[in-house]
């Protein structure tokens, strides 16, 4: 399980507000990649023309593949082996 946050800023207008992110990764999908899910709850701020201030929160899911990155150490070892190949 994780967690984490979103900060959102709209140009010309007096809106902002913050996302709280859950996910979960749910299967492994292959070597290196996993099916997740998750869920956002999006918290806005926002004043009208008329300097009226109005709150809104919403609810999300989203559902994707995560694909593990090839890190430093892996990338040369890789390089090494071509290097050596005939």
């Amino acid at each position: 399980m994780g967690a984490g946050a979103r900060l959102a800023f709209d140009v010309n207008k007096a809106s902002w507000g913050f996302t709280p992110i859950l996910n979960h990764g749910l299967l492994k999908v292959g070597s290196g990649s996993t099916l997740f899910g998750e869920l956002v709850v999006p918290v806005r701020f926002q004043e009208n023309v008329f300097g009226k201030s109005y709150a809104s929160i919403g609810l999300g899911v989203h559902v994707g593949v995560g694909f593990q990155g090839i890190d430093a150490w892996t990338l040369n070892g890789l390089r090494s082996d071509y290097d050596r190949s005939p």
